[in-house]
């Protein structure tokens, strides 16, 4: 897992693939990157080999935590077929292809 800072928006990249076993570690490692940095927005950027469904789950959990927090979120993953498993369970998360497409929306839903 990779993370960056783009306009007090945090970038976090997750490059392989977690199993379900993994799951709950990677959600806990995003969730103190989160509480560390604090950030005003947040983009998860999954890479091909990233998009499990156990990856997915955890995106969707971090995205409801986002919620509660006033937290802008946005989601990227070349993968078609991961963009629409993280559509259909979760249709107010914008998720798009390009990463720089998934910052842009947040830098528009934090100005709101």
């Amino acid at each position: 897992m990779l993370s960056w800072d783009h306009d007090d928006c945090l970038v976090v990249g997750v490059h392989a693939p977690v199993g379900t076993s993994q799951r709950a570690e990677l959600a806990r490692a995003l969730d103190t990157l989160i509480a560390e940095r604090r950030p005003s927005g947040l983009v998860v950027a999954l890479a091909r080999a990233a998009g499990t469904n156990a990856v997915v789950s955890v995106v969707l959990r971090i995205f409801r935590h986002c919620v509660e927090q006033r937290m802008p979120m946005a989601a990227a993953c070349p993968l078609a077929a991961t963009r629409h498993l993280m559509r259909v369970n979760q249709p107010a998360l914008p998720v798009f292809a390009a990463v720089e497409d998934a910052v842009a929306a947040v830098g528009i839903l934090q100005r709101r």
